[in-house]
């Protein structure tokens, strides 16, 4: 199991991602999405329940970003399977 930090540095480190950022509870987003002002917030499968609280934010802010939310979990990315591969490609070498 990743830590918070490994897990978010793994997500910085995907080609689509400009930035991302740990969460916080209860989430306040008006700072990242002042800071940051993007196109797209791309919440997980389970953050369904933020999406009108990000896009409230973003009306505040008057910021015009699509809101997406994942309808599931992307197949071969849980933190479990890339330990696995990581950990398969340091011990073959």
């Amino acid at each position: 199991v990743f830590t918070e930090q490994e897990r978010l540095q793994l997500v910085q480190s995907l080609k689509p991602v400009y930035r991302a950022f740990l969460g916080t509870y209860p989430p306040d987003f008006g700072k990242y999405l002042a800071e940051v002002k993007p196109d797209v917030v791309l919440l997980g499968h389970d953050q369904g329940w933020l999406e009108e609280k990000v896009r409230r934010h973003l009306e505040e802010l008057n910021l015009n970003a699509e809101v997406l939310v994942l309808n599931e979990k992307l197949e071969g990315y849980s933190s479990s399977i890339i330990k696995s591969r990581v950990l398969r490609a340091f011990l073959s070498h």
